[in-house]
């Protein structure tokens, strides 16, 4: 059956991406013990708990006693937490709402961009509260996090989109023109990428966007500042 054809790609995508959420678990700890390493106990506590906010029943307890928790503990629990928010993770994305959107005509891959949408939301969340600590190296590691996504989102593809223009001959107008007047409906909020022209003079392009797994949080504004142009 075709079900069972196809149960050997479906195990080997899921075991890769079980391997990156186990990495990027690891690499949060080693983060977070460099950056916590000169910090003083009761500050490492509060952002690890997230000033007693988010405390295990084990921590809790060694706090009411007046002892300290655990801190290799807490730096696992805290480095859980940021992949399970900042790592796309497909169990994540069988909420009541995405499981809705599977069924209707429109539904299929929906959850890839819930998940970006989730994961976007939560990288930018992380990074504003890691700049609100009162360690250095916290805050250093949150404006990473959010110039590593601006970089990702926004900085990347115009840079990208920029040289192409210059490479091919296209100008934006003409390619802005093209988008609003010729281009298929699901690709008028893309990013496309001038390659040069056919002999009969029309563009050749790349979508840009489909390589881009974050493309889904910008495209919606490129698509609206096409509408207002027209």
């Amino acid at each position: 059956s075709v079900g069972k054809c196809t149960k050997p790609f479906e195990e080997a995508y899921q075991g890769s991406d079980d391997f990156w959420k186990f990495f990027s678990y690891n690499a949060e700890q080693a983060k977070l013990r460099h950056a916590l390493r000169d910090a003083p106990v009761d500050q490492q506590i509060a952002y690890l708990t997230r000033n007693g906010n988010d405390l295990s029943a084990e921590a809790a307890d060694a706090l009411r006693r007046g002892e300290t928790p655990d801190i290799d503990e807490l730096i696992k629990d805290r480095a859980a937490q940021i992949v399970r928010d900042t790592v796309p993770n497909y169990n994540k994305a069988s909420s009541k709402a995405v499981q809705l959107g599977r069924k209707l005509p429109v539904g299929n891959f929906i959850s890839f961009p819930a998940e970006m949408i989730r994961t976007g939301f939560n990288i930018v969340r992380q990074g504003l509260d890691d700049m609100a600590s009162d360690i250095p190296a916290i805050q250093s590691r949150g404006r990473q996090r959010l110039m590593g996504f601006a970089m990702t989102t926004a900085v990347i593809p115009a840079g990208v989109l920029e040289a192409a223009y210059a490479l091919s001959g296209v100008s934006r107008e003409e390619m802005d023109a093209y988008k609003r007047s010729f281009a298929p409906e699901w690709e008028k909020g893309s990013v496309l990428l001038p390659m040069g022209r056919t002999e009969d003079g029309k563009i050749e392009y790349v979508n840009f966007s489909i390589s881009n797994p974050y493309d889904v949080l910008s495209r919606f504004a490129n698509r609206a500042i096409n509408e207002a142009d027209d």
